[in-house]
C-alpha cells in the first residue's frame, strides 16, 4: 500500500510539473500582427504569412489599416503593414508606430503599387507590384525580416 501511495504521489508530482511547463509562453514575442488595406494582393500575402507561421505555432492576426492607430506595438513580436501606394509619405499612424516600436525593425512595411517601385519617404520598406502573382516572393522577404526580429 505504501508503494502504491508513493508511486501515485510521484506520478501526481510529475504530471503537475509537466502541466506547469506547457503553460509557459512568451508574451507578445511570438505574435505577428498584419495591418492590411484588404486588396487581393494584400489578402494573399496575409494568407501566406499566416500559413507559414501556423506550422510554427506562432499566432497571427489581420486587422484593417484604418485601425492601425489603436495598435499597441509592445503586444506584438512583429507588425507587418501592407499599404497601397497613396503618396510619398507615410501616414501619421504609421510613422508613430515606427517611432515607438522597440526595436523599430519589428515594423515591416510593404508598399504595393502598380509598378512596384514607389517607396515611402524615410521608411525602410519592401516595395512590390500589386499583383497576386508577386505575393510568394514578397512573402519570402517579409518572413525573412520577421524571423530576424523574433530571434
Amino acid at each position: 500500500m505504501k508503494t502504491l501511495f508513493f508511486l501515485g504521489t510521484v506520478l501526481l508530482a510529475a504530471m503537475t510539473l509537466l502541466m506547469s511547463l506547457s503553460v509557459i509562453e512568451p508574451q507578445g514575442k511570438a505574435r505577428i500582427l498584419i495591418v492590411s488595406q484588404r486588396t487581393e494582393f494584400q489578402d494573399e500575402v496575409s494568407r501566406l504569412v499566416t500559413e507559414h507561421y501556423k506550422t510554427k505555432s506562432i499566432g497571427t492576426q489581420v486587422i484593417s489599416f484604418n485601425t492601425m492607430k489603436n495598435v499597441k506595438e509592445e503586444e506584438w513580436g512583429a507588425i507587418v503593414v501592407l499599404q497601397a501606394w497613396e503618396g510619398a509619405t507615410a501616414s501619421s499612424a504609421l510613422t508613430t508606430l515606427i517611432k515607438t516600436a522597440k526595436p523599430p525593425a519589428k515594423v515591416i512595411v510593404v508598399v504595393a503599387s502598380e509598378t512596384g517601385s514607389e517607396k515611402l519617404t524615410g521608411v525602410d520598406g519592401i516595395t512590390a507590384a500589386s499583383l497576386k502573382s508577386e505575393a510568394p516572393d514578397v512573402t519570402r522577404k517579409i518572413i525573412s525580416r520577421i524571423d530576424k526580429v523574433l530571434k
